[in-house]
């Protein structure tokens, strides 16, 4: 716990460095409840998202999945890869920036 309190106090830091003083003490005004880490809970609230992701995951594999090991797991790890070039692709194409 008191190791996230530390991770919010940078985030200000950041913050105030990024957007100014004005914005640092905006968010200050809030209760630290509603931005910080360290109140938030590590549960999962549904297993529905677990559920949803193993689905998609499996359905993206349905034909590997019924070749030989090695080359089931070749296609699947190019299948990754190229996902993750993909998503980085895309994000580098947003024009906003993100606040931590």
């Amino acid at each position: 716990m008191p190791r996230q309190m530390g991770c919010g106090k940078i985030k200000l830091q950041i913050l105030r460095k990024k957007k100014g003083e004005k914005a640092a003490n905006e968010l200050m005004s809030k209760s630290p409840k509603h931005w910080t880490k360290a109140f938030f809970g590590c549960q999962c609230k549904s297993n529905i998202v677990d559920n949803n992701i193993c689905e998609a995951f499996n359905f993206s594999i349905i034909e590997a999945r019924y070749k030989s090991i090695i080359t089931m797991l070749e296609e699947i790890r190019v299948r990754l890869m190229t996902r993750i070039f993909e998503k980085r692709k895309f994000c580098k194409s947003w024009k906003q920036t993100m606040v931590l």
